[in-house]
């Protein structure tokens, strides 16, 4: 009967089919409730239909029968992580390395939830646990990586995305992420070189166009950069920081009014993005609209982020639309104006000082 189950379950696993199954291991626990396999298949199916709270129920029970068993501890860390209870995921996959202590999908699995807690150290540990058990593995050199990335730790990080590319040389992501760790790291060129690797791969991934135009302008290369924007757009009109982008490098090739329509683009698609309203003002100014320019700094000025929660270093950033607006309404002659937006900026700034 348990065969017949199995291989019922395993035909595409329809709701249907599955309903029926876990009918079948309830009569068959009624008779037999300390049957651990059933209590075990049952919580595999009850977690299938998202059923978890009875998935787990049903888990417990086979670890009362079987309290030492691999996969009911396993099953049941990989239950409470989907759940966000990572303290009894952890000690869930603490339980199967009992049972099986070089067992790589425990020690891969306890370390992504360990990330996912938070504790990115321990993370580390757990992955480099799970590369001695696998010591090719994609996945465990590839999210290494990214824990690696997230602190910082840019050249270990590289380490890890090289690692994980010769596992899988033709794979985007990997490329893509190395490329950010590279750009991060303020290695354009070579960034460059890992942007184009992927796009090898995938030729029109609009996020990596993107990123690629965003290099290449820091390059110089300014007319490359706008084709790659544009084809990134072309792909996904819908990217507003694109379109800001893209109006960063029409100005620096110095057509100023097609970078007006870039920000508008942009602010059209996202209101509240600081970045596009700044802009948007200082090629207005430059342009001689003036009094355009003041409303668009005043938009600016409302929906600016908290800066100093971006850290100390940036906090002086706040000044920087009142200072475009005061340049604004000087050359509009509205001269008292101007000297209240001068004193707010000088106020920013003196508050930057002092954080």
């Amino acid at each position: 009967m348990l065969v017949y189950i199995d291989n019922i379950a395993s035909r595409d696993n329809p709701l249907k089919v599955m309903k029926e199954t876990i009918a079948i291991y309830e009569r068959t626990l009624e008779s037999r409730p300390d049957n651990y396999r059933d209590w075990y298949r049952q919580g595999n199916s009850l977690r299938d239909l998202g059923r978890f709270s009875e998935a787990l129920h049903s888990y417990d029970k086979a670890l009362e029968y079987e309290p030492a068993d691999y996969w009911a501890w396993y099953q049941r860390g990989n239950l409470l992580d989907g759940l966000k209870r990572y303290e009894e995921a952890i000690a869930s996959f603490d339980k199967a390395l009992e049972a099986r202590p070089g067992d790589y999908w425990a020690w891969y699995e306890k370390a992504c939830t360990i990330k996912d807690a938070g504790r990115y150290e321990e993370a580390i540990a757990c992955f480099d646990k799970a590369l001695e058990a696998r010591p090719d593995d994609y996945w465990a050199w590839y999210r290494r990586a990214d824990i690696l990335r997230e602190g910082e730790r840019y050249e270990e990080a590289m380490a890890s995305y090289d690692k994980a590319l010769e596992s899988r040389p033709g794979d985007f992501w990997v490329w893509f992420r190395r490329a950010d760790v590279l750009y991060e790291a303020g290695q354009y060129e070579e960034a460059l070189k890992s942007y184009q690797g992927a796009l090898a791969i995938k030729p029109l991934n609009d996020r990596c166009l993107h990123m690629q135009g965003k290099v290449l302008d820091i390059l110089g290369q300014s007319m490359e950069a706008l084709e790659s924007l544009d084809l990134a757009i072309e792909q996904n009109a819908e990217n507003y920081l694109c379109w800001y982008d893209r109006g960063i490098v029409l100005e620096d090739l110095g057509r100023i009014s097609e970078a007006a329509s870039s920000y508008e683009k942009a602010i059209e698609l996202n209101s509240n993005h600081y970045w596009s309203w700044y802009q948007l003002g200082n090629v207005l100014t430059e342009l001689g609209f003036n009094e355009d320019a003041i409303a668009i700094y005043t938009k600016a000025i409302v929906c600016q982020p908290d800066w100093n929660k971006w850290g100390s270093e940036y906090a002086s950033l706040g000044s920087w639309p009142w200072y475009g607006k005061a340049n604004a309404l000087r050359a509009r002659g509205r001269i008292e104006e101007a000297q209240t937006c001068l004193l707010e900026a000088l106020s920013c700034e003196r508050s930057a000082i002092n954080s």
